[in-house]
């Protein structure tokens, strides 16, 4: 085909009926460089010196990127991947910044807008639901602004995790209840497309509706997977979790999709001892970090790592200097993850890090309410952590503030 653009549609075959709407797919020089977009795509006024992630299609090596005409030191990642190098200087005041790429043949890539702004945020308390008392704690939030709620105290009200919204108002979940029971909610991960996942834990119970604890709602609809817990969802419907294997019984790691799961690397040479201490986060690639613990089986001290799937292969990620005991919360869909080392046997205050392509790097970290470990990241690649508090191009800022 030739560069220039082509309109996408659908229509059934043998048919004269309307077809789809269109979409525009761009046909482009595979020599010609093209961004797609930056991360970040945009920073706060002040940060310190970052890494930007340029990403697009038809880089090669010697391809130099551009901020507002003057370049920057630039590492060629892959054909669809640039980083550059941001000094603090270019970062100090507001303005637009346009990137763009020039690569070694002289055809220069369109411009993109990097937007340096101070920081600001607006507060918006969250409601409980009709008739509850206690505290909430907001677990999640996607692109559309919906965000995932888990009600506090637990074991009191089966809508104890909701989905709220500024335009939408409160979602609530369609939770059976057997006789007798008393039912906790929680919602462990969302995704862009408002899909939720979590775990239904009963106590008392002498008859249960649910064969599994683990639950996918999507659409209105509450579905139960066959997953010992389902704690992460992707834009693709990949559910990151573990499942119960063997004879015995022996958790592992794993990724369900459309009634099928994916068994990951349970690290067994590595000594995996069959514990898992938190939560299995997916990206859009399909990577998935979470938590594995190390030791013999009948060692009440067993130390926790922190692992990197991809293909379904693991990685140990390294502790920071003088640390063990780790944990991963999440990853971005540029492979970053953030976690927290607690340091010897656990005795020793959390300590944040952020972990990409085997480097290893430290972020200020502050527990979250009742000392929760709790931290999150961003394609941006901001950092919250604790009870509002922002990590961001290489600044810390307490939102309550």
């Amino acid at each position: 085909a030739a560069v220039g653009t082509a309109q996408i549609s659908v229509a059934y075959p043998g048919t004269t009926g309307a077809s789809s709407n269109s979409l525009t797919l761009l046909i482009s020089d595979p020599n010609h460089p093209i961004i797609t977009r930056t991360f970040p795509s945009r920073v706060f006024t002040g940060s310190s010196a970052l890494t930007m992630h340029v990403v697009g299609t038809g880089f090669v090596s010697g391809s130099t990127v551009y901020w507002s005409g003057s370049p920057l030191t630039t590492t060629y990642i892959s054909g669809v991947q640039l980083d550059a190098a941001v000094p603090s200087a270019l970062m100090a005041s507001p303005t637009v910044a346009q990137v763009d790429v020039l690569n070694p043949s002289g055809l220069p890539s369109n411009a993109v807008a990097l937007t340096i702004a101070p920081l600001t945020y607006t507060a918006v308390e969250i409601p409980l639901l009709p008739g509850q008392t206690g505290n909430a704690a907001a677990v999640a939030v996607n692109s559309s602004g919906l965000v995932a709620v888990n009600n506090l105290p637990h074991f009191l009200d089966p809508r104890s995790a909701y989905l709220w919204s500024e335009t939408g108002g409160i979602v609530t979940l369609p939770i059976q209840i057997g006789p007798g029971c008393l039912v906790q909610v929680d919602i462990n991960g969302m995704n862009n497309l408002g899909q939720v996942v979590g775990n239904i834990l009963e106590a008392n119970c002498p008859y249960s509706p649910y064969d599994w604890p683990a639950f996918l709602f999507s659409n209105g609809v509450l579905s139960i997977l066959p997953l010992g817990e389902a704690d992460g969802i992707n834009d693709s419907g990949q559910v990151a979790g573990f499942a119960d294997v063997g004879n015995p019984l022996r958790i592992n790691p794993a990724i369900w999709q459309a009634g099928q799961i994916q068994l990951l690397d349970n690290l067994n040479s590595s000594g995996f001892n069959g514990t898992v201490c938190c939560r299995f986060k997916i990206n859009n690639l399909g990577q998935v970090v979470g938590t594995l613990g190390f030791g013999t089986a009948s060692n009440r001290n067993t130390d926790y790592r922190a692992v990197s799937w991809t293909n379904s292969a693991g990685t140990l990620i390294p502790f920071l200097p003088g640390e063990f005991n780790s944990t991963a919360l999440e990853v971005n869909d540029l492979g970053v993850a953030v976690g927290y080392d607690t340091g010897p046997q656990q005795s020793g205050s959390a300590v944040g890090w952020q972990w990409q392509n085997g480097t290893i790097t430290q972020f200020p970290y502050i527990y979250g309410s009742n000392g929760e470990p709790r931290a999150d990241i961003n394609n941006n690649g901001d950092i919250v952590s604790g009870s509002a508090y922002l990590y961001s191009g290489g600044q810390f800022h307490d939102l309550n503030t």
